[in-house]
């Protein structure tokens, strides 16, 4: 139940304003929120980047075939 898009990016932004004012569980729960972010960013370049590697061999294939 961590914060997601908008509600995280307005919590993250309110944390920069108002730090002081966090008790160390809420600290721990927008850190949470924010790694969450950050492994979810991660997985879609990697995903991505698998994606443009299989472009690029189905591509290689068909040239290896034609030039067969």
């Amino acid at each position: 139940m961590l914060y997601r898009g908008v509600r995280l990016i307005q919590a993250q932004e309110w944390r920069e304003r108002n730090d002081a004012e966090l008790n160390s569980l809420e600290r721990e729960f927008l850190d949470e929120s924010f790694a969450l972010k950050q492994r979810i960013e991660e997985e879609e370049k990697k995903r991505q980047q698998r994606e443009r590697e299989a472009v690029v061999e189905r591509r290689r294939r068909r040239l290896l075939i034609g030039a067969a």
